[in-house]
């Protein structure tokens, strides 16, 4: 099994330490950490015996060396065994960047490692204490906490790759298949989210969707009224998900601030556009909109309001990859799948919008 150092090249198996200097050689150094490894240098073991590394030059190697082994199984009944395991391992790294919910902390996310569904503790919102009284028993402030069964779904994503294609594969063209695989995966995972908030039954703001105008857009008045319905329930507004056609109306907003007015100290992540009111505003294309005009020429859309816990993402299993070559059809199959569930486990901390 060959080991691939940071820059993507064999290791040699008497290579000498980096702070090594060669035989003979005389050693002078001003620098205390001279010959020392950076962080973004640094590789697992077990990253470096599968030929997964951090830093962007290092991963550049990876996909040349996942072409090479595609060019070079053509003729065998399948490639590299590391292969797939490199591509899922790289797709999990990728597909976060697609991620918007996920990626900004707006579900809860967790894993387990066996059965076909879960239980999650719905907890209610916090409340106060109550004042004791030397000799008396407190009061009953226990609090109820009752379940949701989250159930796990499987998803995947097929790339098929003809013999002529696969005999031209470079890393160029590998990149852009697992990008593929990758962005394949995150998108699902974006809309069940976006799909279980949707059908929830939660608290609303706005008109009717049958009753919209096209006066009636996503506004501050708006966002302010579905922040105070959900602090009025002791939920504390962490999130606002907007469809991409309400980010217009917040960009006129002149309370509305900008993501690139956050300042050095604020992590910007794709898919966020700004804050307001200190609620950090994401957009999604899964977000709702009716596929169909009301009575009034309007195609109702939905915003969500969240509050920490609202959702809940568990992974079952994370993305895996196979392959297989099919001779007759001089094709190569690569596959990613992965297995999930997603639940509201609390419609309490959810507040949909509605505009036009």
């Amino acid at each position: 099994e060959i080991s691939y150092g940071p820059d993507g090249e064999p290791l040699k198996e008497e290579a000498p330490k980096r702070n090594e200097a060669p035989s003979g050689a005389e050693t002078v150094s001003s620098n205390p950490r001279a010959g020392a490894v950076s962080e973004k240098e640094k590789v697992s073991e077990s990253k470096m015996e599968k030929g997964i590394v951090e830093t962007k030059e290092a991963r550049e190697n990876v996909f040349k060396k996942i072409a090479e082994s595609l060019r070079e199984a053509i003729d065998s009944s399948a490639v590299g065994a590391a292969a797939p395991e490199v591509i899922a391992e790289t797709i999990i790294q990728l597909k976060d960047k697609y991620a918007v919910l996920l990626k900004a902390g707006a579900v809860f996310v967790d894993r387990v490692s066996k059965g076909d569904t879960v239980k999650y503790p719905k907890i209610p919102a916090p409340s106060e204490a109550a004042e004791l009284t030397e000799g008396t028993a407190p009061s009953d402030t226990s609090i109820t906490v009752s379940t949701v069964d989250i159930t796990f779904k499987e998803i995947g994503k097929m790339i098929k790759l003809t013999k002529t294609a696969v005999e031209n594969v470079g890393e160029n063209i590998v990149r852009g298949l697992i990008e593929h695989l990758a962005q394949g995966l995150a998108l699902k995972e974006e809309k069940d989210i976006i799909d279980t908030i949707e059908a929830a039954s939660t608290a609303e703001v706005g008109k009717a969707d049958t009753d919209l105008t096209s006066s009636d857009v996503l506004s501050v008045s708006l966002i302010a009224e579905a922040i105070g319905k959900l602090r009025a329930k002791g939920y504390a507004p962490k999130w606002l998900v907007i469809h991409p056609e309400q980010e217009v109306e917040l960009l006129k907003d002149s309370q509305f601030i900008e993501a690139s007015k956050y300042g050095s100290n604020e992590v910007l992540l794709n898919g966020e556009i700004g804050k307001i009111f200190g609620v950090r505003v994401l957009v999604s294309p899964y977000a709702y909109k009716a596929s169909d005009a009301n009575a009034n020429g309007v195609y109702a859309k939905h915003a969500y309001l969240l509050a920490d816990n609202a959702v809940a993402f568990v992974v079952r299993r994370p993305p895996t990859v196979e392959e297989k070559y099919e001779p007759t059809e001089r094709a190569r199959y690569i596959i990613a799948t992965e297995r999930y569930g997603v639940a509201v486990l609390n419609a309490d901390a959810i507040v949909k919008i509605h505009s036009a």
